[in-house]
């Protein structure tokens, strides 16, 4: 009798700590965690909290070691795997994640991020035809999502879609109006419609203005045009001393080409 009620007052607090965790108190539910540990509470569920946790704090490292073996143990849990996958990219260990994001996507389970996230690897390695198949399941599963029309317009983007990236970046500002991300990549489309490099808007600081600079060399650069990407990483080295180096080694491998 002791033992069961420990049991359900042990699965109690664990739905607390994933209550918390879900509900963004990372810290109060990383403490509730630690208390269970101490108390010699030993779990899958617990440890696939710990790996949830380090993945909120930026820990990727054991955010990929408990996601993968948990993922390995639990081979049809699609989301133990997209742990792992999206551990591993933030990492920059591009292959692994790939590998894991195949397994993620390949269960029946796999929710909309697991493949936007698989089309965010397909632009790393230049697979767009697999990023274009793993957007539209992505949307499918999560229509309107303003992160998946950002992430298939930077594709595009990549691809030197000016056009069509600007139609996606704008599907995601009008699904969510304060991204400033899909924002920044609408103006790095615009830029490159109009063939002039951008002017310094008001009040933006030369660090923001040098990145923003930097930033259409390398859609340039990536679309094939050499041209307008020396001229931008050229116009960024001597704009701001934080961007020279980065703009420079940008600078000298367009000219190369």
């Amino acid at each position: 009798m002791i033992l069961l009620a420990a049991l359900l007052l042990a699965g109690s607090t664990i739905d607390e700590a994933e209550h918390a965790l879900a509900a963004g108190r990372t810290e109060q539910a990383s403490q509730m965690v630690r208390q269970m540990i101490e108390s010699g509470l030993v779990s899958d569920r617990i440890d696939r909290l710990r790996a949830s946790i380090a993945a909120a704090n930026g820990q990727d490292q054991q955010a990929l070691s408990l996601f993968s073996g948990l993922a390995r143990k639990y081979a049809n849990d699609a989301a133990l795997a997209e742990g792992a996958a999206r551990a591993a990219f933030r990492l920059g260990r591009l292959e692994d994640a790939s590998q894991w994001a195949a397994l993620a996507t390949a269960r029946p389970n796999a929710g909309w991020r697991a493949w936007n996230l698989c089309g965010v690897i397909a632009d790393q390695r230049q697979d767009f035809s697999r990023a274009d198949e793993c957007y539209s399941r992505a949307l499918s599963l999560g229509p309107n999502r303003p992160e998946i029309f950002n992430n298939q317009g930077w594709s595009l983007l990549l691809r030197g879609q000016w056009t069509d990236a600007a139609k996606q970046l704008q599907m995601a500002l009008a699904a969510d109006p304060a991204n400033r991300i899909a924002r920044a990549n609408l103006e790095l489309a615009e830029a490159a419609l109009t063939q002039d490099l951008p002017a310094k808007r008001e009040n933006e600081t030369l660090d923001a203005y040098a990145a923003r600079l930097n930033d259409i060399g390398v859609i340039a650069e990536a679309a094939g045009d050499r041209k307008r990407a020396v001229a931008a990483f050229s116009q960024s080295v001597s704009i701001h001393p934080r961007w020279s180096e980065k703009a420079a080694s940008n600078l000298a491998r367009a000219e190369q080409r």
